[in-house]
């Protein structure tokens, strides 16, 4: 497989670039507007005032336009354009170039255009914005009465140091989008990892990590639990009369069913195929008892529709006090296969 220069398949990575652009074209606006402020002090040449002026409103306008979600794709590349092959040859050109702060900027836009980019020719602008500030470092000594210096160092110091935070806050706020929509993308595949994905409650995945925890010689006494494994007795005739679909929807029914009956504390969880548990928080095992006729009265309309399946529900308990989690799932289960037995 060769090395691929996109992502665009990636909706969480283009939604993140969405964020930066929209960040950056706000941050835009700002800065042509202190642009021109700064300039004025300075008694900059008049197209050093009216070049920043003019970009302003065009940032703003388009910054607008990105926000409605309107023509983006579009409106980025015009952004980096705009940035890498125009307005940082023209601004290097028209101040004193490397003196001023026109460095710090063209990091900045190498740094904004490599990050935004999602196609592989958008990787030409931040390739242009190098070779362009390359060549305006080689060309600036051959031109030294083209630039005009400041009148006053003091002046400099100034200058400087604003457009200096002016491009870290940039470098800030872009990392900080970066890092946000990198922690909910985090999230987003932790939970996946452990949420089954047919009913939507916690998979076996998450029940080892969770027993591990429970278990541990470091929980708490406040933390026992009992574990409360369920089977749909049946099952399989509901596959094999109806189909694998009428199955799905059973199982989906079923875990609406554990959430109805479950308290905000317990955790519903597929353990695999038509078994289910419930982790019943700071539970005693009268208490658990009353959660299983709670379970079997609200499946029961369900169980209903298929008279001729025989569908119910098995129930197999056990406390935190049965040992590790291998043995607690296996006394579960063991009493739970009891239950049907005694049923069949």
């Amino acid at each position: 497989m060769g090395f691929r220069w996109h992502h665009t398949h990636n909706n969480q990575l283009e939604e993140m670039k969405n964020s930066i652009v929209a960040a950056v074209l706000g941050i835009s606006v700002l800065v042509f507007a202190a642009t021109v402020i700064i300039n004025l002090m300075n008694h900059r040449p008049w197209e050093n005032v009216v070049f920043p002026l003019v970009a302003s409103v065009i940032m703003g306008g388009i910054y607008r336009l990105y926000r409605q979600n309107r023509y983006r794709r579009s409106i980025k590349t015009f952004f980096l354009a705009f940035l890498c092959f125009l307005y940082l040859p023209v601004a290097w050109l028209t101040s004193p170039g490397s003196y001023s702060a026109m460095s710090f900027y063209g990091m900045t836009i190498l740094f904004i255009s490599i990050i935004v980019a999602s196609e592989w020719w958008e990787y030409l602008f931040p390739l242009g914005t190098a070779l362009i500030t390359v060549l305006l470092l080689v060309y600036e000594p051959t031109r030294p009465h083209q630039y005009t210096l400041y009148a006053d160092p003091s002046l400099r110091a100034i200058d400087l140091s604003i457009n200096y935070l002016i491009a870290a806050a940039t470098f800030f706020v872009v990392i900080m989008v970066m890092n946000r929509s990198f922690t909910s993308e985090h999230q987003r595949i932790f939970d996946a990892s452990i949420t089954d994905t047919l009913t939507g409650l916690y998979n076996r995945r998450y029940l080892y990590h969770l027993l591990g925890t429970l278990t541990s010689e470091n929980v708490a006494p406040h933390s026992a639990f009992t574990l409360l494994m369920m089977d749909l007795n049946h099952f399989k005739k509901i596959n094999d009369t109806f189909g694998h679909s009428e199955g799905d929807v059973v199982l989906k029914a079923f875990g609406e069913v554990l959430r109805q009956a479950s308290r905000k504390s317990d955790i519903a969880i597929r353990y695999g195929g038509d078994e289910f548990i419930l982790l019943l928080m700071g539970t005693a095992d009268t208490d658990a008892a009353q959660v299983e006729e709670r379970v079997a009265q609200l499946f029961q309309p369900i169980c209903d529709q298929y008279p001729a399946i025989g569908l119910s529900v098995s129930f197999g308990r056990a406390g935190s006090e049965a040992g590790t989690a291998d043995e607690i799932i296996k006394l579960a289960d063991d009493l739970l296969y009891q239950h049907k037995s005694s049923r069949s």
